[in-house]
């Protein structure tokens, strides 16, 4: 049975940021079937995690290693070289070659850029679903949370993080999300942008998903985010009742004779390269390149420096020994609607946008606070989503998803395909075979994450949306999430 463990972290007023409190991960109890042990690290641990290999042959240059935290799937693990990891039976060693990322999905907030919209986590939601297919391996997490509002407790949003490790050459244009922890519980969405520069505005997906293919190679790691709005079960309809309707009406903006909410999605994700023994994490953006060495540190517990030294992010480079991992943030992300079909659940793109990301630097108190030594190298990251129009009624709503990669990187490395797309058919291919569900969105949840400045009223990627969110006044809540396996 899952247990969903929540700890409420207060969102400033001013920054941006989430003042996270991470409590001490506690070690696996004996007997665990799986231990990926760092022999040559000064800070030792034992870790329960699940892991697969993207080659057959752990010699070639380009196989990397993926796994999560079986006691919290949202922790997710990249290394390299293949080589480097040795299993011998249930007990899993590495060598003094072998380097790893580990990235873990915190939070997800919903906001005007100033204020976070009164969520709370809906008990008994949450979804993991982990698999292995012979072109890939996958990695599920989701839930549902709903707004903490009497009045408009029936909007609900379902989010969910799918992390996906190649096993061979594939395109795609298309993911298969995991609803439900059954295979049938699916909903197929486009994640192939409708254009290559979307701008401010974003660009219209006319003609339905792109045809042009995006392309996964063995040992490319996709990280997928989707989300979407419904109605939960047994609610009431219209602005008078308690969905998303009701939110609209409340705290939309008119506009053309209807009233939209203007927002922002932001998921919060923890990159941890301290096991690649490096410190030469390099940031890139279309401002140039940034080395963690020379980044300020943002203080989660006052904010201080949190907005004047966040990081623009395109890309992330961890060079160390002999794996190089390559963390690819593509600049786009896609909208669109979901419906009840007679067959399942169908999902239309409807725009492309652009995604705005940003990292920070822990101080060191937080990285202590956190159950992490003070030498650890962590970054946080943000992404943020523009999600204004988020709606949803008895049938249908919103969704957006995002789908970035990490490879390992150099001359022999896989190739990272970012097709520009034309835009025609509806291409339905995915890295899943199974079938869409029959469910809407199940009461379940996640988290996200997005960036792009200061979030004071001065964010130049905020839009006008002074009265969006305001549920409640000065309800400023964000949750960190963790599944575990009681």
């Amino acid at each position: 049975m899952l247990r969903l463990l929540l700890a409420c972290a207060t969102i400033g007023l001013t920054f941006g940021w989430p003042r996270i409190t991470i409590s001490k991960r506690s070690a696996p109890a004996s007997g665990s079937k799986m231990k990926w042990t760092p022999t040559h690290a000064d800070r030792v641990r034992r870790l329960d995690v699940d892991l697969t290999y993207s080659h057959s042959d752990n010699n070639d240059s380009d196989c990397i290693v993926g796994g999560f935290d079986s006691d919290n799937p949202l922790r997710i693990y990249v290394g390299g070289p293949c080589a480097g990891l040795t299993i011998d039976g249930d007990n899993v060693s590495v060598n003094d070659d072998f380097r790893w990322l580990e990235m873990e999905t915190l939070s997800i907030d919903l906001t005007d850029g100033n204020n976070s919209a009164p969520m709370v986590i809906i008990n008994g939601t949450e979804v993991v679903v982990a698999k292995e297919e012979a072109t890939h391996a996958e990695v599920a997490v989701g839930g549902s949370m709903a707004v903490d509002d009497p009045n408009m407790s029936h909007a609900a949003v379902y989010a969910c993080t799918t992390s996906y490790l190649a096993k061979d050459t594939f395109q795609y244009n298309m993911n298969s999300f995991a609803i439900g922890e059954n295979d049938t519980d699916r909903i197929d969405q486009c994640v192939a942008p409708c254009c290559s520069d979307p701008g401010d505005d974003g660009c219209e997906c006319t003609d339905g998903c792109p045809d042009t293919m995006l392309e996964a190679t063995a040992g490319m790691f996709k990280y997928s985010i989707m989300a979407a709005a419904y109605n939960r079960d047994s609610s009431t309809a219209g602005a008078t009742g308690n969905g998303w309707e009701r939110v609209v009406e409340e705290i939309g903006e008119a506009e053309n004779g209807s009233k939209m909410i203007h927002g922002f999605m932001d998921i919060y994700q923890m990159l941890d390269f301290t096991n690649m023994q490096a410190d030469t994490l390099t940031i890139t953006s279309s401002g140039g390149a940034t080395t963690y060495s020379n980044m300020g540190t943002c203080d989660f517990g006052t904010g201080a420096g949190c907005d004047d030294n966040a990081v623009e992010v395109e890309s992330m480079t961890v060079a160390s020994g002999t794996w190089t991992g390559h963390y690819a943030f593509p600049q786009t992300y896609n909208l669109g609607s979901w419906t009840v079909a007679q067959m399942g659940i169908n999902a239309t793109v409807d725009a492309t946008k652009m995604v705005h990301i940003a990292c920070v630097k822990p101080t060191a108190t937080d990285l202590t606070s956190w159950g992490e030594d003070s030498g650890a190298k962590i970054v946080m990251l943000r992404y943020r989503f523009d999600v204004s129009g988020i709606t949803a009624d008895e049938t249908g709503g919103k969704f957006v998803n995002y789908d970035p990669i990490v490879s390992s990187d150099g001359p022999d490395g896989p190739e990272v395909t970012t097709a520009v797309p034309t835009t025609s058919s509806d291409d339905t291919t995915t890295p899943d075979s199974a079938d869409s569900g029959t469910d809407s969105p199940d009461d379940g949840a996640t988290a996200t994450t997005t960036a792009a400045g200061s979030d004071d009223g001065s964010n130049p990627n905020a839009i006008d949306a002074s009265s969006a969110w305001g549920i409640a006044p000065g309800g400023l809540l964000a949750s960190t999430m963790a599944l575990t396996m009681a």
